[in-house]
């Protein structure tokens, strides 16, 4: 009897040994694997190569933005395209913002828009001068836009003295949310930029949303303006 109880009591150490070991082995793969990308470095944040300044932007207070420039002038997303960038910029204060719409454009010009890298109507800078005594203007154009994940936009922009049309600004560059420095960036901007919009939201939805996404873009763009000379 003394024999079976120091048998059974052995029996029992060792699988209390197994069990101890089962649990610690467990909970090791459990840690490691909610570490997992803790310290994983984060992606370089996204920043756009293509872009030109001539240099301060001496006297211009006043710049007209036209509408968007897209391939599909009557598109819907077209509006909130043209909001969005208004808003952007007039929260840059470099200058004051004057939108200029696109019913003014058709009946100025006979089109809703026009592309910066087109023929232009011989009275386009006098004409938009004019009606909104603007010292520069600037085109935005549309080269690419995709609303589905991975959502991507191509921008180009260009800022046009009204008194001899010199460029005094431009920017070409694509953002696509497929890249993980873009993905980041957007983010980033998110968290950082735009929670008075979205004081809840701290998730990723920007990579989900072409509204959110367009004000990333924006806020890239319009952050590589040239600055006024100080005084």
């Amino acid at each position: 009897m003394a024999r079976y109880l120091l048998y059974y009591r052995r029996v029992m150490m060792h699988n209390m040994r197994l069990l101890l070991a089962s649990c610690f082995l467990l909970a090791g793969c459990q840690f490691t694997e909610s570490m997992k990308g803790v310290n994983e470095p984060s992606p370089t944040p996204y920043v756009p190569k293509n872009v030109y300044a001539a240099g301060y932007l001496s006297g211009i207070k006043r710049v007209a933005l036209l509408p968007v420039y897209y391939e599909e002038e009557l598109a819907p997303h077209l509006e909130t395209m043209d909001a969005t960038l208004d808003s952007e910029l007039t929260r840059k204060g470099r200058f004051e913002v004057v939108p200029v719409t696109r019913n003014t454009m058709k009946d100025l010009f006979g089109a809703y828009q026009f592309s910066s890298v087109s023929m232009l109507p011989d009275n386009l800078l006098t004409k938009i001068r004019e009606e909104s005594n603007a010292d520069a203007i600037l085109f935005i154009d549309i080269t690419h836009f995709s609303p589905y994940k991975p959502l991507s936009v191509g921008i180009r922009a260009k800022l046009v003295d009204v008194r001899d049309g010199k460029i005094l600004w431009a920017f070409d560059d694509l953002f696509d949310a497929g890249s993980p420095s873009v993905a980041y960036s957007a983010t980033q901007f998110q968290r950082y930029h735009d929670r008075a919009s979205y004081p809840l939201d701290t998730s990723s939805t920007i990579l989900q949303s072409p509204r959110k996404f367009m004000k990333y873009v924006a806020f890239e763009v319009f952050k590589s303006l040239p600055s006024q000379r100080s005084l």
